[in-house]
């Protein structure tokens, strides 16, 4: 379950002085509080969604919201509002994404990179991501490398989604009957878009 809302917090306060309260009737002082509102995701800060001002009366201790701020007050509540800074930490999700995806950016090309290497020098445990004629998607475990071939315990299911792959990823759906391949086999395989992917373990 996501567990996502929005929180407010306090950011700035000021005296406004001589405005007349529409409780009381007094002429002193109101105290001008602004708040900063944003969404959370797990409590985690993620955005800005705006400010809000409220005025408390220093006389009779009544808050009153910017729509009910007689013309004067709402006007010096709003011009301390437009002069407070948003924290900045009320940014940190959308922070916290940009770094995610400049991370998984950076490790996928770094994937794409080493593919042709791991291709080159099987091991055991390796897994090979494949495609079928009929469009669906499988993995090959690599069982044992010779010299010129490598042997592999085929999965017995197949996905229709290659990034659902880890779904059938488990040792039971693999099945115990190796097949067998040259090396050079698996390299034109991996060339000609065949095999999709490497994961060493």
């Amino acid at each position: 379950m996501i567990i996502y809302g929005s929180r407010a917090t306090h950011v700035t306060s000021a005296q406004i002085p001589f405005a007349t309260c529409p409780a009381c009737g007094d002429n002193r002082t109101f105290l001008a509080s602004v708040f900063a509102r944003y969404a959370h995701v797990f409590w985690i800060p993620f955005f800005p969604i705006g400010k809000v001002t409220v005025a408390e009366c220093e006389h009779c201790k009544k808050t009153l919201a910017k729509d009910e701020m007689p013309e004067r007050l709402k006007t010096a509540a709003l011009a301390i509002q437009s002069d407070s800074n948003t924290p900045k930490w009320t940014f940190a999700g959308l922070g916290l994404m940009g770094l995610i995806i400049v991370f998984s950016s950076i490790s996928g090309s770094q994937h794409e990179k080493e593919k042709p290497a791991l291709m080159a020098s099987p091991m055991v445990g390796d897994k090979y991501e494949y495609k079928l004629a009929g469009g669906t998607y499988s993995i090959l475990k690599v069982a044992r490398v010779t010299r010129d071939s490598v042997y592999v315990f085929p999965n017995q299911y197949e996905i229709a989604k290659s990034y659902k792959l880890y779904k059938i990823d488990e040792d039971k759906n693999y099945s115990q009957e190796e097949d067998g391949y040259s090396k050079a086999e698996l390299l034109e395989k991996f060339k000609s878009g065949d095999i999709t992917d490497v994961k060493r373990p």
